[in-house]
């Protein structure tokens, strides 16, 4: 109701379409901070969408991490990466304190462990350095990133990633490029 996450009937039908082609379907995530898995799961409807399609749902907290470096940045990401074929990545379309938008690239940090993703906002404390950070995560999980949908049918503006206001955009974007989404996306919420 918020606009926080991905509204679940995107997830729904992205479901949908993936079950015409007899594909194994995992829903997971990494919420940062001290949030309780299951209370978000609940909160946002993930798994009463999961139950109806029984799909299994992952924490992608609880597996081992995988660290690699790219361009002289230490990226640590969930283990799971190595066992799954492609990413069917599932954004919001909102405004972010720190980064001013976030969408398909950014989303892609849900793939960071928890209590992890504190040590990169300290590490990369300003938009710019966390940007460039970014930019190497994408690059080193590209390969396996599908398709990007990223919701704006009821999008995010103001104090965002999570204390913004709802505002009805009324848009739905898709790519097999995140890179190229954003940019798509962001020139339409007004940035240069």
């Amino acid at each position: 109701d918020r606009a926080v996450t991905t509204h679940p009937v995107i997830l729904e039908a992205v479901i949908q379409i993936l079950q015409t082609i007899e594909c194994k379907i995992l829903i997971g995530d990494s919420p940062g901070g001290s949030l309780d898995y299951e209370v978000v799961l609940n909160k946002c409807g993930i798994k009463q969408v999961a139950d109806k399609y029984q799909i299994e749902i992952v924490n992608l907290n609880k597996y081992p991490v995988l660290n690699t470096i790219n361009d002289g940045y230490s990226i640590t990401y969930t283990g799971l990466y190595d066992q799954i074929d492609y990413i069917i990545n599932l954004a919001k379309y909102k405004t972010h304190s720190l980064m001013q938008y976030t969408g398909a690239v950014k989303n892609l940090y849900g793939l960071v462990p928890g209590l992890k993703k504190a040590d990169y906002h300290r590490e990369y404390p300003n938009s710019q350095k966390f940007a460039q950070f970014l930019s190497k995560l994408y690059e080193t999980l590209k390969p396996k990133v599908l398709f990007t949908v990223i919701d704006g049918i009821v999008g995010m503006e103001g104090k965002g990633p999570s204390g913004g206001k709802p505002r009805n955009f009324g848009y739905l974007f898709a790519s097999e490029c995140p890179s190229s989404v954003d940019y798509v996306a962001a020139y339409m919420m007004g940035f240069k």
